[in-house]
């Protein structure tokens, strides 16, 4: 996330999910509590990223695993 595309890889999915999201939120809050606004504002374009591709998909268990 830091200047690259890494993080869209599918190995990183399971990072994405919506209380990822909520997680980022709470810390920016905190940080800019802490440190000020001039830096958590800074970090506040993550949560534009995509935090619905790492929605858990349904496991279907009459299936062995591969």
């Amino acid at each position: 996330m830091v200047g690259g595309k890494a993080h869209e890889a599918s190995a990183f999915d399971h990072l994405f999910t919506p209380e990822h999201r909520y997680l980022f939120n709470v810390a920016i809050r905190c940080l800019g509590d802490i440190a000020g606004t001039a830096i958590a504002d800074a970090l506040t374009p993550v949560l534009d990223l995509n935090f619905e591709r790492g929605k858990a998909q349904p496991v279907d268990r009459d299936v062995p695993p591969a």
